[in-house]
């Protein structure tokens, strides 16, 4: 006898199939019928996200992250998703709680860490939001998005010399889009 995962799982796999042949709107019934035999089926769950989307289908996208995340908070992608998802509609306050439920999960996640201290930024929040980026650069060094998130933080909290040199480690990364670059090079000497 089939589990419902066993079934949620075959729902998947013909959703897969209706989407190959470009019947999207079965997918998507396929994908729902998945998640109503398994609500923790990950692979169905992404990609009802994605296909909401593509049709900015922004506020059912939502919707269906936040049951994914009651169902399995330590989905940091989920978390990640929908607090970008929040903060679009500048529901910064809304975004931040998502992100803390799933903080615990999070902590070795650079795009959390870098997401959290932008949204704590945002709510001029420097000192928290400095910690935040300055977990997402030591997870990965070499994105200047995080050192400059880093250094405009730490010059908001009165620590121009600590600014300096995060500006410094923006530009240097190499990957800062050509204003942000010549912004970073600027505010580090």
């Amino acid at each position: 006898m089939a589990t419902p995962r066993d079934r949620a799982e075959q729902e998947y796999r013909l959703a897969v199939q209706s989407l190959n042949s470009g019947r999207v709107a079965e997918a998507q019934e396929r994908l729902r019928a998945a998640l109503r035999q398994d609500q923790t089926h990950a692979n169905a769950r992404q990609l009802l996200v994605r296909l909401l989307l593509e049709q900015r289908a922004g506020d059912e996208a939502r919707q269906v992250l936040a049951e994914g995340l009651e169902a399995n908070p330590g989905q940091v992608t989920w978390a990640v998703a929908l607090a970008r998802l929040q903060a679009e509609r500048g529901e910064v306050a809304t975004a931040l709680a998502t992100l803390q439920k799933s903080a615990p999960a999070g902590q070795d996640y650079a795009d959390f860490q870098g997401l959290y201290g932008n949204l704590l930024a945002r709510q001029s929040r420097h000192k928290d939001a400095a910690e935040h980026y300055l977990a997402a650069a030591r997870l990965n060094p070499g994105e200047g998005r995080w050192w400059l998130g880093l250094a405009l933080a730490l010059e908001a909290d009165g620590r121009g010399g600590d600014a300096k040199e995060a500006f410094a480690r923006a530009r240097a990364a190499g990957n800062l889009p050509p204003e942000l670059a010549a912004m970073a090079e600027q505010r580090s000497r």
